[in-house]
């Protein structure tokens, strides 16, 4: 197995991604949550070590008092861009590449991105994160391109007083086995 090097991680798409990431790194940036099994599978098989293995999840997700409100009002039509960027630099690899996103509504048809309220963020984040002890943290973006600040940091507000604290208190309050 090669050596790694300490503070290392690749953001991974495809299973090939992750692999590569299970491989060579310390650490794997996933973009969807369901890579988390897929990276801990291939950590295995390396024979590396489940403990001290480190996910940094990544979430594609508009988390607002009124998610589909904030979609459909602008947010929704610059996240096409985004996402068909990631896939003309070729950030997918093998055979399920997805093609181009059309619109908004074909990115939430395949569950690119999710809309939530704080109840359902803190519910599925609380829940990966006890599935995975692995996740270090999580990443959100804070604003689309093309996106108006003031749109961006609403949604940030929102997580830091609706969603951030509850996560951090029922976290507390669950046993997770933490990884080395």
């Amino acid at each position: 197995m090669p050596e790694r090097r300490r503070g290392c991680l690749i953001g991974a798409q495809s299973q090939v991604g992750v692999d590569r990431a299970a491989r060579l790194a310390d650490g794997v940036i996933t973009l969807s949550n369901d890579h988390c099994q897929w990276y801990l599978d291939a950590v295995a098989r390396h024979g590396g070590d489940l403990d001290a293995a480190r996910i940094y999840a990544s979430q594609w997700v508009i988390i607002a008092a009124d998610p589909e409100k904030v979609w459909a009002e602008g947010v929704g039509e610059k996240a096409p861009y985004q996402i068909n960027e990631y896939i003309a630099w070729g950030s997918f690899e093998g055979p399920d590449q997805p093609g181009q996103f059309p619109d908004a509504q074909a990115l939430l048809d395949a569950g690119v991105y999710r809309l939530m309220d704080a109840s359902a963020a803190v519910d599925d984040l609380v829940a990966v994160a006890t599935e995975y002890p692995q996740i270090r943290d999580f990443h959100f973006w804070a604003q689309l391109p093309g996106e108006p600040v003031e749109s961006g940091s609403a949604r940030i507000q929102y997580m830091a007083d609706k969603v951030i604290p509850e996560v951090t208190r029922r976290l507390a309050n669950t046993t997770v086995a933490q990884p080395a």
